[in-house]
């Protein structure tokens, strides 16, 4: 065998196994994003709930995500052992002002869609209420 045609025989053998390589490695990159999107999934699940009453403990609200209906109150309750606020992340549709513990706060929603709110002392503390047509 010549020089030429061992080289072209190597060549092709890396060449494939790289191919090969790179073939497992997008496959497992796949597999990975859905495994990722079924853990996010579960976790949205579990945080979805139908109730009026968001816990605000440890510094979140619980649950994270309520679904209610239209004209329905909703009430946050501060279990926490620092003040927080509920602010509406739609400039002028609802603040608390500042809750200290154990103290509580109402709003009704008239309008359907996904409303999201923060606590403005603790901007990390997000929550969302949706309202189905």
């Amino acid at each position: 065998m010549t020089l030429f045609k061992k080289i072209l025989k190597w060549t092709g053998i890396v060449v494939g196994s790289i191919f090969i390589i790179l073939v497992i490695v997008r496959a497992f990159h796949f597999y990975n994003l859905d495994k990722t999107n079924a853990q996010v999934a579960k976790i949205h699940a579990t945080d979805l709930y139908v109730s009026n009453t968001i816990n605000i403990k440890n510094f979140s609200f619980n649950p994270s995500i309520l679904i209610t209906k239209i004209g329905e109150k909703i009430t946050w309750v501060n279990n926490d052992n620092i003040s927080h606020t509920i602010t509406s992340d739609l400039k002028g549709s609802f603040d608390s002002g500042t809750l200290i513990s154990g103290q509580s706060f109402s709003f009704t929603l008239t309008k359907t869609g996904s409303t999201k709110y923060h606590c403005s002392i603790h901007p990390t503390m997000t929550g969302e209420i949706i309202v189905p047509n």
